[in-house]
């Protein structure tokens, strides 16, 4: 079976996105300072706005960020693959997500333990290593890297995309197969008692943020009328996302898996649109653009990944008797963090990503498998993880 030929010939870079995945990386980075500042003995002003912010408080949007991608370099490759007649090679493409992943993923939880012995197990090692930080999340929901669980998530519907790829004149089928195993899972959640392992681990499992930017990238190979539509609605979109924004959050509901469920797919639809508009509409409302939002983008997964406990060496350094009530030092606080946060990512994307991605893509630059054309240049149209935020939003 051929992939049609209208796919729409076929950018893989949305340099917008770029844009979008570091503004939202800074935003979780604010949402997490009062609380893990407060976990770590150094309690400062807390500023509920920042739920609110743009992702602040949806781990959706970066789902929905990562499946519209990666879906549309799927696409893409597979039918590159089928032109060129190359049998698809799953080994190969499963080593390639995991020399994306797992090298700061691994850093990450290894400078966790060295600075939380008693804390950062080595069973909860093996099991980020594993790919399965969500069950790590599930048994203890506040830890110095609990924060990892959504990586993991979402690499788990990656190992299922790809085969669905294949016949992708049935993707639309098939993602619904799996919402509706997602709602299963919603329903099973609800008989389940809040704040408990299966509990836990149920509401984790946001996929359905991951098929609704599945799904858009499908529109948009496709050129459904639906995206024509969000293209004459830009505006209508924005002021969407801005109320979405303000309003939306799903936080409070965590302890009710149904309204939680029905909050965070609200959320998704409108996020959802927002980002196939600002990645491909030939003239967006918004545009956000050039070398210096790339080289952010780059070094975005470092800063997710280690700015946990970046922030607990700050609460050491940085102490002033008046923090929880002075503005001052509370900003104070929150720009080394953030100087530090920058930092640690640009050394950690220099030190050990960018040769983590050189390294992959010598052991996955024969033939022209599904693979090879997924794991691309270091920036927004890569297979990046989601960056969460600390709850399951």
């Amino acid at each position: 079976m051929r992939l049609k030929k209208n796919m729409a010939e076929q950018k893989a870079h949305f340099p917008t996105l770029n844009a979008i995945r570091f503004l939202a990386a800074c935003t979780i980075v604010i949402v997490h300072i009062p609380v893990f500042a407060e976990y770590y003995g150094s309690p400062i002003l807390r500023w509920e706005f920042a739920s609110h912010l743009v992702f602040g408080n949806g781990v959706s949007a970066f789902y929905i960020l990562s499946g519209f991608l990666v879906t549309i370099m799927l696409m893409k490759a597979e039918r590159t693959r089928q032109e060129s007649n190359v049998p698809f090679d799953y080994k190969r493409y499963v080593i390639g997500r995991l020399l994306r992943i797992l090298p700061q993923l691994y850093l990450a939880a290894i400078i966790s333990a060295i600075l939380f012995p008693f804390t950062v197990t080595g069973a909860s090692l093996i099991l980020i290593g594993l790919q399965l930080a969500n069950v790590v999340r599930a048994f203890f929901p506040f830890s110095p890297i609990n924060h990892l669980w959504s990586v993991s998530v979402e690499e788990h519907f990656f190992l299922l995309l790809p085969l669905m790829i294949r016949i992708a004149k049935r993707l639309p089928v098939l993602l619904t197969v799996l919402f509706i195993l997602r709602v299963i899972t919603v329903l099973i959640g609800a008989a389940q008692p809040p704040d408990t392992p299966l509990y836990n681990f149920l509401l984790m499992y946001r996929w359905e943020s991951l098929i609704i930017g599945s799904l858009a990238a499908y529109w948009y190979t496709q050129k459904h009328a639906a995206v024509a539509w969000i293209y004459r609605h830009d505006r209508l979109i924005t002021v969407l996302t801005i109320l979405t924004i303000i309003f939306v959050d799903g936080r409070p509901l965590e302890n009710n898996i149904i309204a939680y469920f029905l909050n965070r797919l609200l959320a998704s639809v409108i996020l959802g649109a927002f980002i196939l508009n600002a990645a491909t509409n030939p003239k967006p409302l918004i545009k956000l653009d050039g070398p210096v939002w790339d080289w952010l983008a780059r070094i975005t997964y470092g800063m997710f990944a280690h700015h946990v406990w970046v922030i607990y060496v700050v609460s050491q350094i940085y102490r002033p008797a008046d923090m929880n009530t002075s503005v001052v030092h509370s900003a104070i606080f929150a720009l080394l963090v953030f100087i530090g946060v920058i930092s640690v990512g640009w050394l950690t994307y220099t030190l050990v990503e960018k040769p983590a991605m050189k390294l992959r893509q010598r052991i996955t630059a024969t033939k022209h498998t599904l693979e090879q054309s997924s794991h691309a240049q270091p920036d927004a149209s890569e297979a990046a993880p989601a960056l969460p935020t600390q709850s399951a939003n």
